[in-house]
């Protein structure tokens, strides 16, 4: 880790290689980790009316599409970790959703692919990083 004068940690050069690769890849890394979620959500919806023993829920209803589910997520961070292969570090994404409250939601990225998803700490645990980089 490199310290700057005051104490603080500086980013890692795989690091800035991330943020630069996801300000220029906005729109795919978006694409990418909504169809993520789009694919993921349909199993939590189901774990969501078991546990309450429900058919059916207005707060988690049936999504076709990502507008749809936009009405049930919302992105509360982005973690650029230490954890990096091929010259760019990973970054996750992580979500407040309707179907977890407590938990949320996380997806972690390594350029344009999605290498986990699940709850919220799926964005920023450095071994889940590693387990997904060695399975993608």
């Amino acid at each position: 880790m490199t310290v700057d004068g005051k104490g603080k940690a500086l980013p890692t050069p795989e690091q800035i290689a991330a943020f630069q690769y996801l300000l220029h890849n906005e729109a795919a890394v978006a694409e990418a980790v909504g169809s993520a979620l789009l694919g993921y959500y349909p199993r939590q919806r189901e774990a969501y009316l078991d546990a309450y023993d429900l058919e059916e829920s207005d707060e988690v209803p049936e999504v076709t599409d990502l507008d749809d589910l936009r009405q049930l997520v919302g992105l509360s961070s982005v973690h650029v970790l230490s954890v990096a292969q091929d010259g760019a570090a990973c970054i996750g994404f992580e979500f407040g959703c309707a179907w977890d409250a407590e938990h949320g939601a996380g997806v972690l990225t390594h350029c344009t692919r999605v290498i986990a998803i699940g709850q919220a700490d799926c964005s920023f645990v450095p071994w889940i990083a590693r387990r997904g980089l060695e399975k993608h």
